[in-house]
């Protein structure tokens, strides 16, 4: 079994909505991000993350074999009308659970639940549509439409404890990783978006740099801008843990460098102006 790493992910420059979203999906389906509109057999641990989800969010229990799909085509089988293409479906012989992912409250579009609602019920007529729609921090949604869907509005706090259930204590260390780094955005969904573009910056310059590091042998700074002295061990944590999993720099590490013990001058504007930044330094021995 293989899986998406979350910092292999960040190189992508992925936005943070869809940065969630395929390291969720690479935990239900236990393998790296498939095609798009691909139906994927749930791991077992998955399909119990689903079952559970659903149980939450309905109370009652979704039944019968489950196939999983990312960035669902919701055919409209009319040429005059759009096709719909929710983040998520979960098909079953009797259901299907449509699931929009958000994080970013200034992405919600208020037509756009309630258009799926409608191509779900006309192309599937035959299912149980069920509608779950799952975003960070906003006011919560009771009602998308008048057709027969059943429908709720989840936060992804709300939803947490789910994943750290089913993987927080998995034996795969890849599973650990995505679960911790899922639980790192959730945590921070109450802060700009921007916030979580220029953390993702620092580390794909970070890893580029080492690279240099590792060949060259001369330190470089890490340009970064953090809230505060905490935030800087925070980012250093991160990089670390980056470069634990990348075979090609294993003798690099991250460290605080500070202007009244450290010695020498800043290497990077952040460190000129506050007197501390990240450093990369290559060791003579192999960090594994």
């Amino acid at each position: 079994m293989t899986w998406e790493d979350p910092d292999r992910l960040l190189l992508k420059k992925l936005w943070r909505e869809e940065y969630l979203q395929r390291m969720l999906t690479s935990l239900v389906i236990g393998n790296t991000y498939p095609r798009w509109n691909t139906r994927n057999p749930p791991s077992p641990a998955g399909q119990r993350f689903l079952e559970a989800l659903y149980h939450q969010a309905y109370g009652t229990l979704i039944e019968g074999p489950m196939e999983f799909v990312d960035e669902f085509e919701l055919s409209a089988e009319d040429c005059k009308i759009q096709n719909g293409f929710p983040d998520y479906a979960v098909i079953t012989p009797a259901a299907l659970w449509i699931i929009e992912l958000k994080t970013e409250a200034g992405s919600h579009r208020k037509e756009q639940l309630p258009f799926y609602a409608r191509l779900a019920n006309r192309r599937y007529p035959e299912l149980q549509i069920s509608i779950t729609y799952l975003t960070g921090p906003m006011a919560r949604i009771e009602s998308i439409s008048d057709v027969n869907v059943s429908f709720r509005h989840m936060l992804w706090a709300e939803i947490a404890h789910l994943i750290e259930l089913q993987w927080g204590k998995s034996f795969h260390k890849e599973e650990q990783l995505l679960v911790a780094a899922i639980k790192r955005e959730i945590r921070g969904l109450d802060s700009s978006a921007k916030r979580f573009l220029k953390n993702a910056e620092v580390v794909r310059e970070a890893l580029i740099a080492a690279a240099r590091v590792q060949a060259l042998g001369e330190q470089a700074g890490v340009e970064a801008l953090p809230a505060g002295l905490q935030g800087l061990h925070d980012l250093r944590l991160r990089i670390r843990d980056a470069l634990e999993r990348s075979v090609d720099k294993r003798n690099v590490r991250p460290w605080i460098w500070c202007a009244e013990t450290s010695g020498g001058s800043a290497l990077t504007r952040h460190g000129t102006e506050v007197g501390y930044e990240i450093r990369l330094s290559r060791y003579g021995r192999l960090f594994v």
